[in-house]
C-alpha cells in the first residue's frame, strides 16, 4: 500500500508537471483570459455552479441514509459532505472520506453505517461516470487523436461499471459478514444494516447524471464566457468529464485528481475547442472548482453552526 500511495504521488507530480510544461510552451492558452467584468462574473457563477453539483451530491448521501433507515435531516446531511469536501485536496485522495465518517459519526451514525452508504454512492457515482464516458468514447470513435488513445479503453470502463454496479450487493453481503464476526468475538448484538430499496438506487442513479451534466454545462459556460467559443455540444463535454472525472479518481494518491484530470481534459477537448483553448479551459476549471470548493466548505460551516445552536436551544 505505502509503495502504491509513492507511485500516486509520483505519477501526480509529472502529470502536473507535464500540464504546466504545456501551459508554459502554449502561452496562447491564456491569452484570452483577462481580469474582467464579464470574466470575474462567469468565475463567481461557475463556483455556484460548483456549489449545486456538491449539493446534489449530498442530497444523494442524505437518500442513501435515510434509505437504510438513518433519521437524519437534509441539512445535517448537507453539511457534513460539504465540510469534508475541503479535505480531498490533502494528499492520498482519501482524507475527505476519513473525515465524512468522523462528522457522520460525530452526528449519530454509526461507522459501519457511514461506510456502507459511501459504498452505496460511490459505486454508483463511479458507474454513472463510467457509463457516461464509454458513451462519449464510443461516439467519439477514431476520428481524432483523442479518439485513437482513449477509445481502446472503452473495456476497461465497462468493466468499472459491472464492478460499480455489484459493489453495493458484494459490499453489503461482506460488511455484514464482518460485523456478524466482530459481534461474536465481542459477546454483542450487532445491528445489520438494511439494504437500500430499488427506487432510492435509481433516483441516486438519475441525480448523479445531472450531478455530471452540471460540470459538462460549466465547461461550455466558461468556454462561452472566458474564451468566446460555443464549438461543442453539453452531452460530449459531460462525458469528456467524466471520463476525466473517473482516471483521476481512481489514481492512487492524486488529490482531487490534480494533473492527471486536467491531461485527460486537454486530451478530450482539443478536438472541439483546439489545443489552446483546451489547456485554459483545464486550467480555468481548476481554479472555479477550487474556489467553489473553498466556497462549499464555508457554506458547509455555516449550516453545521445553525444546526448546533439549534440542537441547543431545543435541549434548553
Amino acid at each position: 500500500m505505502k509503495y502504491l500511495s509513492v507511485a500516486g504521488h509520483i505519477l501526480t507530480l509529472l502529470a502536473v508537471a507535464f500540464f504546466l510544461i504545456l501551459a508554459v510552451e502554449t502561452p496562447e492558452a491564456f491569452s484570452q483570459i483577462s481580469l474582467t467584468l464579464q470574466s470575474t462574473m462567469a468565475l463567481l457563477i461557475g463556483c455556484l455552479i460548483c456549489v449545486v453539483a456538491t449539493g446534489v451530491g449530498g442530497t444523494v448521501w442524505f437518500l442513501v441514509l435515510r434509505a437504510i433507515d438513518q433519521k437524519v435531516s437534509w441539512s445535517g446531511a448537507i453539511s457534513v459532505v460539504f465540510v469534508s469536501q475541503a479535505a480531498k485536496y490533502v494528499p492520498g485522495n482519501v482524507a475527505h472520506h476519513i473525515g465524512r465518517v468522523v462528522l457522520a459519526n460525530r452526528s449519530g451514525i454509526a461507522v459501519n453505517v457511514a461506510l456502507f452508504a459511501m459504498l452505496v454512492e460511490f459505486a454508483w457515482l463511479i458507474g454513472v461516470a463510467a457509463i457516461l464516458a464509454v458513451i462519449y468514447l464510443h461516439a467519439l470513435g477514431n476520428e481524432s487523436l483523442a479518439g485513437n488513445y482513449l477509445s481502446d479503453g472503452w473495456w476497461v470502463l465497462s468493466l468499472v461499471v459491472l464492478t460499480a454496479a455489484s459493489a453495493p450487493a458484494v459490499g453489503h453481503r461482506l460488511m455484514e459478514r464482518g460485523i456478524r464476526w466482530w459481534a461474536r468475538r465481542k459477546s454483542i448484538e450487532a445491528k445489520s444494516v438494511p439494504f437500500p430499496s430499488t427506487k432510492s438506487l435509481s433516483i441516486s442513479g438519475v441525480l448523479y447524471f445531472f450531478n455530471f451534466l452540471i460540470f459538462g454545462l460549466l465547461i461550455y459556460f466558461l468556454a462561452e464566457q472566458i474564451f468566446g467559443s460555443r464549438d461543442a455540444d453539453i452531452l460530449a463535454l459531460t462525458g469528456i468529464f467524466a471520463l476525466s472525472w473517473v482516471i483521476g479518481f481512481i489514481s492512487p494518491g492524486a488529490p482531487a485528481g490534480l494533473g492527471i484530470r486536467e491531461l485527460v481534459l486537454v486530451a478530450g477537448l482539443t478536438p472541439f475547442y483546439g489545443k489552446e483553448v483546451a489547456i485554459g479551459l483545464a486550467g480555468m476549471l481548476r481554479v472555479t472548482t477550487v474556489f467553489g470548493d473553498l466556497l462549499t466548505f464555508v457554506i458547509g460551516l455555516v449550516i453545521s453552526r445553525k444546526i448546533k445552536r439549534h440542537s441547543a436551544v431545543a435541549k434548553n
